[in-house]
This record gives C-alpha cells, sequence and structure tokens, in this order.
C-alpha cells in the first residue's frame, strides 16, 4: 500500500466521521480531496463508491432511526431521475448545476420549520420526496455531491437529530446504489481503481463508526444550529465557485 492509498485512508475517515455528526458536508470534503489525485474522467464514479460505503456503514449503526416513509418515495424517484440522466450524461457539461444547487439549499434551509403536518401537506409528502429523490439523482450524476440539497427538507419535518441523520444516510445510501450502476451500465470500469476504493472504504467505516459515537455528546439545539450554519457555507461555497 503507497502513501497516496494511506491518505485517502485517513480522508475518508475524516470525512465519514464529520457526515456521520452532522448530517452532511463530508461528501464535499472528500469529493473535494479526491479531485486533487483522482482523474477527473473517474471522480464522480469513484467518489460514488465511497459515499455508498460511508452512508450504508452509518445508517445500519442506527436502522430504528431510520424513516422509510422519506427514504422509499426518495428511492423510487431516484431511479426516475438515474434513467433520464442517463440519456443526457454522455452528450451534457452541466457547468451552471453548483450554483443553482447551492442557492435552494440557502432557500430551503431558511425557511421557517413546520411545527405539525396538516392534511394537504400528508397528502403531498410522497410526491415531494419522490421529486426530490428523482432531481437529486439525476443532478448527483453530473456535480457528483447534491446530498446538501435534501437535509432542509428532513430538518423541516420536524425529525430527531438521530432520524435527520440516518434517514440522510437511507437517501444517499439509495442515491449512490443508482449512480453507481447508471456509471457501470455507461462503461465505467470500477475494477482498475480496487485498491484506493478498498482503502478509502476501509476509513469510511471507520469514520461512520467514530462520528456516531461523538454525535451522541452533542446537544439537539446546537446540532440544529450547526447544521443550519454548515448548510450555508457549503451552498456559498457552491455558489461562489
Amino acid at each position: 500500500m503507497d502513501s497516496l492509498n494511506i491518505l485517502l485512508f485517513f480522508i475518508s475517515c475524516f470525512t465519514s466521521a464529520a457526515s456521520a455528526v452532522i448530517g452532511i458536508g463530508g461528501g464535499i470534503l472528500l469529493l473535494a480531496a479526491m479531485s486533487l489525485v483522482v482523474p477527473t474522467s473517474s471522480l464522480i464514479p469513484l467518489h460514488g463508491v465511497v459515499q455508498l460505503s460511508s452512508n450504508v456503514s452509518r445508517a445500519l449503526t442506527q436502522v430504528s432511526a431510520l424513516t422509510w416513509s422519506i427514504v422509499l418515495p426518495f428511492s423510487i424517484g431516484g431511479l426516475l431521475g438515474a434513467l433520464l440522466g442517463s440519456f443526457v450524461l454522455p452528450f451534457f457539461d452541466w457547468h451552471y448545476a453548483p450554483p443553482i444547487i447551492g442557492m435552494l439549499i440557502l432557500v430551503f434551509t431558511w425557511l421557517p420549520t413546520r411545527t405539525e403536518k396538516d392534511s394537504s401537506t400528508k397528502q403531498f409528502f410522497w410526491g415531494r420526496f419522490f421529486s426530490l429523490g428523482a432531481l437529486q439523482t439525476f443532478l448527483s450524476l453530473f456535480v457528483g455531491v447534491t446530498g446538501p440539497l435534501n437535509a432542509p427538507f428532513l430538518v423541516r419535518e420536524g425529525l430527531s437529530r438521530d432520524e435527520v441523520v440516518v434517514t440522510h444516510a437511507g437517501q444517499m445510501t439509495a442515491l449512490h446504489c443508482i449512480k453507481i450502476f447508471t456509471f457501470g451500465l455507461l462503461g465505467f470500469n470500477y475494477s482498475s481503481h480496487v485498491l484506493m476504493v478498498l482503502c478509502m472504504i476501509a476509513g469510511a467505516v471507520l469514520g461512520s463508526i467514530i462520528g456516531t459515537k461523538l454525535r451522541a455528546r452533542i446537544p439537539e439545539a446546537m446540532f440544529r444550529k450547526v447544521l443550519k450554519y454548515v448548510l450555508s457555507v457549503l451552498a456559498l461555497r457552491m455558489i461562489w465557485s
């Protein structure tokens, strides 16, 4: 194992732990680090594999906190988004996507939080997360990291701290599974990067375990405040880039 793979192991561990503590942010940090050493043509598919391991391990640590009524419609919508994106991906270079996503994150992060769900909200609950899954999976094929886009929706559902983090991990597990499969169908060869990916997967799983233990030490109110500000910083970074 060379020094580069060791470095990527520790980077993956740190970013996965960060995601396990506050729910989001690790994926963007990991993508930024990988972009320095991984060819552009391989960056998004390989990032998806590592993020899948991070999110699966994070979801499995607290399966009881997983909100299936959100994850299921999101996953079904993701299949539609990937199908549409697979037709566009070979021809499309959507370099304006990051600032668009950033603006959406800012809007949904600072909208007032609902304290209860009325009948109209319940009626459109499935449609909302189905549409979000389709949009987010579609975008993920082009920009790699779209995790922060759905975090504001989870916060506004009135979920607890653990439910926000674990349900987000469940959504991202579905998204990355679909994305990896889509890139495979389009001809990407994952086998030529096995050692690098295995090192980063090991780091991601270890980071999820560490981050989950640290999250229990953070007060609920502080968690929500930190999450909002981290989302805002990430959104501004997307807009600026």
